[in-house]
């Protein structure tokens, strides 16, 4: 199995753009929506509806899955680079070589696209704390140096939070992808030979006078009474999804958000296997973190 650590800052670009036009599961993030309400308000009246027409949705996603899955680079390396590169395109439909991978397809013209490309980088994205990028950035160092050790198993679980890889085939490829905006949900694409996971990054200082999200996942998961009865179901042995629902009697829904949660906040394992179901399994080391977490906050040196 390979492993690779990259960053692609173009990606985490896009992201905060869909993050932003993403009308589902506000609650589930980090940032919320009070993070949309306040963008919202610094937007040109006549700028937020045309980066919300579904034409232009499927137009974005058509473009990250296309970044994702492209490693030879052909919108550069830099968001400045890509501007660059969609403000040249005539056809969107013939910019990239064919993938079979790419789910969406372009719907809007090249001049659209860079009109709302250009915008949110004017009125968002190149008003970011820099902190994030340099997070993003010494993520990826920090898991990069990881894989020279060995492990590689071990580094995908640490950095994804929870994901264990079983009994890959030693053809795989493995790329991990550090993204801040889409906290703290794992993003993830699995093709025959490759997968990538966009792992959510937390070692970005908080806000001035609040505590940065991470310090507060595990005490919330732990909070409700049916998600320690998944720890307790799951602790002895890692079990599939079909098992924890019927353990439970609640509706597949609930079961979802109950385990999304439990792994946000890095208490349950993910074990991937070629041939077997994802099955979930009690991890350990959320509890024992939680400890640090909870000492760094009380003793002041968060």
């Amino acid at each position: 199995m390979n492993v690779q650590s990259v960053y692609k800052p173009q990606m985490e670009f896009l992201l905060s753009l869909l993050l932003y036009v993403n009308e589902k599961h506000e609650k589930r993030f980090d940032l919320g929506p009070a993070w949309k309400k306040s963008i919202m308000k610094t937007l040109p009246e006549p700028f937020h509806p045309l980066l919300t027409k579904p034409n232009m949705v499927e137009t974005l996603r058509w473009l990250d899955h296309h970044i994702l899955f492209d490693q030879t680079a052909m919108t550069g390396e830099s968001v400045e680079d890509l501007l660059i590169w969609v403000k040249e395109q005539h056809d969107l439909c013939t910019s990239f070589p064919y993938s079979p991978h790419v789910q969406y397809e372009p719907k809007e013209s090249s001049e659209q696209l860079y009109t709302v490309l250009s915008g949110w980088h004017e009125h968002y994205y190149s008003k970011i704390d820099c902190r994030i990028e340099e997070g993003l950035i010494h993520s990826q160092a920090f898991v990069e140096e990881n894989l020279k050790k060995g492990m590689p198993e071990k580094v995908i679980d640490d950095a994804t939070n929870g994901i264990w890889l079983e009994e890959q085939p030693d053809s795989l490829t493995v790329h991990l992808i550090p993204q801040y905006h889409w906290r703290p949900l794992v993003l993830y694409t699995h093709l025959v030979d490759v997968f990538y996971y966009g792992y959510a990054v937390d070692a970005i200082p908080a806000e001035e006078e609040s505590f940065s999200p991470l310090y507060l996942r595990t005490q919330q998961a732990l909070s409700d009474s049916n998600r320690l009865k998944v720890l307790q179901f799951i602790a002895r042995e890692p079990k599939p999804f079909k098992e924890i629902h019927k353990h439970l009697g609640l509706a597949k829904s609930t079961v979802h958000h109950h385990l999304i949660t439990l792994r946000a906040a890095g208490l349950v394992r993910v074990h991937v296997h070629p041939e077997k179901p994802d099955r979930y399994s009690f991890r350990r080391e959320g509890l024992i973190q939680l400890e640090g977490r909870l000492l760094s906050i009380i003793e002041g040196s968060v």
